[in-house]
């Protein structure tokens, strides 16, 4: 095999496995795009740095500005599409928000990619390394801070028996809730809704409102969910 097969081959196989060892992680986490995503995006960011980082192969000698812009160019194109891609991995199921550190993890990924394809192993490495830290040992630093946690809740009542707002804060607040935003309104099937978003510290707080409400006799329907990734 020729050196410049080498050249090429070599960085491509370690776009794969960094690549796939991102993947996996979210693969384990159980999310969608996981294993074969992140491979495939980490493989395909190289291939095109790859191309453009050696002119010569498709379009004779090249000057180093030419190579400049070329690779500044593919880089911006990348990145480009690695964002449509990332907002497709972010789905709103109910109230609750998800998928948003896994696309941070493709970005991640195609920016390993990149730097393969630029031939600065050591960086990509470090990089991987690092990506993999923060979407491990983060997630367990994370749990253990005392941070606010964002709840979304929709509380509907009968257009007759209406829980009034001062009730409706009485009530959350009693469960250690600090409202942030309150709205309106009325859904097709004529009930009266109240969409809140909360802060909480209390990791209990959630469960005993969803208690709470349930054992409320003008409440026809709820959702409380917790706002995360």
């Amino acid at each position: 095999m020729t050196q410049d097969a080498l050249q090429v081959i070599l960085p491509l196989l370690a776009a794969v496995a960094m690549g796939s060892v991102i993947g996996l992680e979210r693969t384990m986490q159980g999310h969608a795009a996981g294993f074969r995503t992140h491979a495939l995006v980490c493989l395909t960011s190289c291939a095109l740095m790859l191309l453009a980082s050696q002119p010569s192969a498709w379009m004779g000698a090249g000057s180093p500005d030419v190579l400049r812009t070329t690779v500044a160019r593919v880089i911006q194109g990348v990145m480009t599409g690695i964002g449509f891609l990332g907002a497709g991995v972010i789905m709103k199921q109910g109230l609750e928000v998800r998928g948003l550190t896994t696309a941070a993890a493709i970005w991640s990924a195609a920016a390993v990619g990149i730097l393969l394809g630029l031939g600065s192993f050591w960086t990509a490495t470090a990089t991987t390394a690092l990506t993999l830290v923060m979407l491990n040992a983060f997630r367990r630093v994370e749990s253990r801070l005392p941070t606010d946690l964002v709840v979304h809740a929709s509380v509907c009542v009968a257009r007759d028996e209406i829980m009034t707002e001062e009730d409706l804060r009485t009530l959350v607040e009693g469960f250690n809730f600090h409202i942030v935003e309150l709205a309106y309104a009325l859904d097709a099937n004529q009930l009266f809704a109240y969409r809140l978003v909360m802060k909480t510290r209390s990791r209990t707080a959630m469960n005993r409102l969803a208690v709470a409400l349930r054992s409320q006799p003008a409440v026809r329907q709820f959702e409380v969910a917790l706002l995360r990734d």
